[in-house]
């Protein structure tokens, strides 16, 4: 193709280029110079280095002058090409760059809170729902990231008088692990509280995944303990939990 305008009706084009050096990044283990074009004046280096190497043009019916753009920038350091064999892996899976996978989740959560003798005290149950984003930085040995849980609590049924359980559906919590076993967990209590009667209460949310083709499924579990003592002395109980599958893509 000439350097006429005509050539390329809706772009700009230059008459000519006196030097000029280009970048190319390619597979690792692929030809360092794509068919069809010339060798002249290029150097081949690792993909962390973009030094420009080379001072000769193609050589005249030597193929086309390797002064093409690809995955990499333009620079005016003399006539030459540099070659960048690019090593890095997928975005997150393969310890490349930063992954974001998001997904809802949803389940409900009856706690049953029971006297010592085994009558029932009162019963709640909610609908949390929600939507999870895993920030996974990367995923080569151990691996590191975020979960962020925004989720809501909707009480569907509830005769308890002091309202029920502080379980909650919005959660953060730093990954650890690996990318076949993602794990978050946080807890929150023991935390006490002194009214009709003196509770003490612990929430642990949890988070068990993997990471397989770009996709992490698992499971988020809810449980929630309570530890109660009226003013009389009798003492009542609440333990359950609740685990719902979760997609984040």
């Amino acid at each position: 193709m000439g350097a006429s305008g005509g050539a390329c009706a809706d772009a700009k084009t230059a008459g000519g280029l006196a030097s000029a050096a280009v970048r190319l990044e390619v597979p690792a283990g692929a030809p360092s110079v794509p068919g069809g074009f010339s060798a002249s004046g290029v150097a081949a280096v690792g993909a962390a280095t973009a030094v420009v190497a080379g001072t000769t043009a193609a050589a005249a019916g030597g193929g086309i002058p390797a002064a093409v753009l690809i995955g990499g920038g333009l620079a005016a350091a003399g006539a030459g090409v540099a070659v960048a064999a690019s090593a890095g892996g997928s975005a997150g899976e393969a310890g490349g760059e930063r992954k974001t996978c998001s997904g809802p989740f949803t389940g409900s959560l009856s706690i049953v809170t029971v006297y010592t003798g085994g009558s029932v005290l009162c019963t709640r149950t909610d609908v949390m729902a929600g939507t999870a984003t895993i920030t996974l930085d990367h995923a080569t040995g151990a691996a590191s990231g975020t979960l962020v849980a925004n989720g809501t609590n909707s009480p569907s049924s509830n005769d308890c008088e002091n309202g029920g359980s502080n379980m909650s559906a919005a959660w953060a919590a730093p990954l650890s692990g690996t990318a076949g076993n993602l794990v978050a967990r946080l807890q929150q209590g023991p935390m006490t509280v002194n009214g009709v009667a003196v509770t003490t209460s612990t929430s642990v949310s949890e988070f068990h995944g993997a990471l397989n083709g770009g996709v992490i499924t698992g499971t988020m579990t809810f449980t929630y303990s309570l530890l109660g003592v009226q003013a009389t002395g009798t003492t009542f109980t609440a333990d359950e939990s609740v685990t719902m599958p979760v997609t984040l893509r």
